[in-house]
């Protein structure tokens, strides 16, 4: 099975975005995924996320993280 997941920049600077929820089959963040999201402020992880890349989630509002 290949690894899925959120792919680099992919939300990059998309300021309407205040949660983020990943399914069964997310197993990575890729760099910048959610940079500047301005209003994320929650993620939650229903699955396996095994690697989140650097600069996946700077300059957001995030207050809640939950990981399984």
């Amino acid at each position: 099975m290949a690894n899925k997941g959120v792919s680099d920049k992919t939300f990059t600077g998309q300021s309407r975005i205040t949660e983020a929820n990943f399914g069964l089959e997310c197993t990575f963040i890729g760099k910048s995924a959610f940079q500047s999201c301005i209003s994320l402020e929650k993620i939650n992880d229903d699955n396996m996320v095994e690697s989140i890349n650097e600069n996946a989630f700077a300059n957001t509002k995030l207050s809640s993280v939950i990981f399984n």
